[in-house]
């Protein structure tokens, strides 16, 4: 098995983070006890160990169907408390029934149809004041239009339900964020995709839980970043719709928050080595977060442009207090 080194990744470091930040938010306000964290941990089971490091109380879930990742996650165990499950998630969905209250990750590494349906699953499936959060690949497909038509038969043959709807949008709207010139540069092009990947998200979140209904799925943060490929992450709770307004106040003053569905935020921090960041700590934290200060502090380029330099060190003015230390250990 190819496993991306999501361990030694400094943006996916960032996303992690961020998820403990809402749930450190959530514990000033719900008995963290009652939770259980399920996630795709991966061989090295580094989401895991960092819920349960930061909340021990949080009891954990790994689902994983491959047998020789499933090892090494034996392998890396880190507690007793930690439940190792050896399957697909389908079939864990299949059988999933709330008996307290959950945090979700899912964390998938691509960007399928059937992405949608577990989401919406998930979020009519978990109990009120849960946290659900998916990850998915945001680039567009190479072939263009083509390539989600031919997905879209293969999911409609395989799994129909209310979710080929929310596709059917999604290939309307994608032939919009085709590139119509030269003009549009691919840059620009991704950012309308994941802004679209958000769109089609949140049209799904009002599917799996409309109007009609009690509850309603309040996003809390959106963000999108380089892992290798482009990435989208998108976390939210479920509650009571009369509990919205209180959530809201749980988190108006977090400064990652994204309540109402606008752009996500970019998280793209440069590779810094640690001389390099123990000789910026003492700038840090910056009032104007333009980047300005810590270049003046450098005195060289980390980038080839000046703005792209400026834009590098704005990102770790925002980001510094999540950004990993990695060290080698000869042994």
């Amino acid at each position: 098995m190819r496993h991306p080194p999501y361990h030694l990744r400094v943006n996916k470091a960032i996303d992690r983070f961020l998820l403990v930040e809402i749930i450190d938010i959530l514990k000033g306000h719900c008995d963290i006890s009652d939770y259980t964290y399920y996630g795709f941990g991966g061989p090295f089971l580094e989401d895991c160990r960092l819920i349960h490091n930061h909340c021990p109380k949080i009891k954990i879930v790994s689902i994983e169907k491959n047998e020789h990742t499933f090892k090494r996650q034996e392998f890396h165990r880190f507690s007793k408390n930690l439940d190792l499950k050896r399957m697909d998630f389908a079939s864990f969905l299949a059988d999933f029934s709330s008996d307290g209250k959950e945090i979700f990750w899912l964390d998938y590494t691509d960007l399928r149809f059937g992405h949608f349906d577990e989401f919406m699953s998930i979020i009519e499936k978990v109990s009120e004041n849960s946290i659900v959060k998916i990850t998915v690949r945001a680039e567009p497909p190479p072939n263009g239009l083509y390539a989600w038509e031919k997905f879209q038969r293969e999911y409609e043959a395989e799994s129909p339900s209310n979710g080929v709807a929310v596709w059917e949008n999604f290939l309307r709207e994608y032939e919009q964020v085709l590139p119509p010139s030269a003009r549009q540069t691919a840059i620009e092009t991704r950012f309308r995709f994941v802004k679209l990947l958000q769109d089609m998200f949140q049209m799904a979140s009002q599917q799996a839980l409309p109007a009609s209904g009690e509850r309603v799925f309040q996003l809390l943060d959106s963000a999108h970043y380089n892992d290798q490929t482009e990435m989208l992450s998108i976390t939210g709770m479920v509650c009571n719709k009369k509990q919205v307004s209180d959530v809201r106040q749980w988190f108006k003053n977090w400064a990652f928050r994204n309540l109402d569905w606008k752009a996500p935020r970019k998280i793209d921090v440069p590779i810094l080595s640690t001389k390099e960041r123990l000789h910026l700590e003492k700038y840090l934290p910056t009032k104007a977060k333009t980047g300005r200060s810590l270049a003046r502090a450098l005195g060289y380029r980390i980038d080839k442009s000046t703005s792209g330099h400026l834009e590098k060190l704005k990102q770790y003015e925002e980001f510094y207090q999540y950004y990993p230390y990695f060290a080698r250990i000869s042994l």
